[in-house]
C-alpha cells in the first residue's frame, strides 16, 4: 500500500477444505489471515487507499452464495467464475470457437506473482511466459518493455503461433458466460 496500490485482486480457488484439496500442503486459514490482515490495515492504517477485491472459483461443489457469505462483508467486490483450463494445465472447458485474442496483454490487468515475477495474466499457473521481475525492475519499465510489448503485438495480430496462448480457453467464444456472478461486472447478475 504504501507502493500507491489503487487497486488489488486476490484469487482463490474455493474454500476452507476445498481451497485445500486443490492446493495441496497449503492452509486456507493462512490465506484468509492475510487478506483479512491486508483489509485491516487498508481501512485502518490507510483509510481504505486501495480497493480490493477476490475472484473465486468454485472449485469442489461451492455454490455462489457460499462464497457470497463468506467473503461479501470484507471484500470491496467480488467475483465468481467457472473454472478454466489454467493454460494448458486442466481441461475444464473445451477449446471450440475461436477469438483472435482475450486482449489481457492490451487491457490488463497485470499479474505479478508472489516472487515478484510479472506474468502476462492469471490463467498462467506455472509462470510459463516472463515478463519481468520486480525485484530488478521496475513496473513501468517491465510493462513497456520488449518482452511484454512482443506479446501485445502477437495478440493484436491474432498470430499466438508459439506461445501457450494459442491453446487457452479464454480464446473460446462460450455458449454460458464463464464468470457466474460479479459486483464489478453488473451485466451478469
Amino acid at each position: 500500500m504504501e507502493a500507491g496500490l489503487s487497486h488489488i485482486r486476490f484469487s482463490a480457488h474455493g474454500t476452507f477444505d476445498d481451497y485445500e484439496k486443490v492446493h495441496v500442503g497449503l492452509k486456507f486459514t493462512d490465506v484468509w489471515c492475510n487478506i483479512a490482515n491486508f483489509v485491516y490495515i487498508n481501512k485502518n492504517r490507510f483509510d481504505h487507499a486501495c480497493r480490493v477485491d477476490v475472484s473465486v472459483i468454485p472449485m469442489n461443489g461451492e455454490t455462489v452464495e457460499d462464497i457470497l457469505r463468506f467473503w461479501g462483508k470484507s471484500m470491496d467486490d467480488i467475483s465468481v467464475w467457472r473454472p478454466h483450463n489454467w493454460g494448458q494445465g486442466r481441461a475444464y472447458r473445451p477449446l471450440k470457437r475461436r477469438l483472435r485474442s482475450c486482449d489481457r496483454p492490451q487491457r490488463g490487468p497485470i499479474q505479478i506473482q508472489a516472487d515478484g515475477t510479472v506474468i502476462p495474466c492469471c490463467f498462467l499457473t506455472n509462470s510459463e511466459i516472463i515478463l519481468g521481475d520486480t525485484y530488478k525492475e521496475s513496473i513501468e519499465d517491465i510493462l513497456k518493455g520488449e518482452r511484454f510489448n512482443e506479446i501485445r503485438r502477437k495478440h493484436t495480430e491474432g498470430d499466438l503461433t508459439g506461445l501457450i496462448c494459442e491453446s487457452c480457453c479464454q480464446l473460446n467464444i462460450e455458449d454460458l458466460n464463464p464468470l457466474l456472478y460479479s459486483t464489478i461486472d453488473n451485466e451478469i447478475n
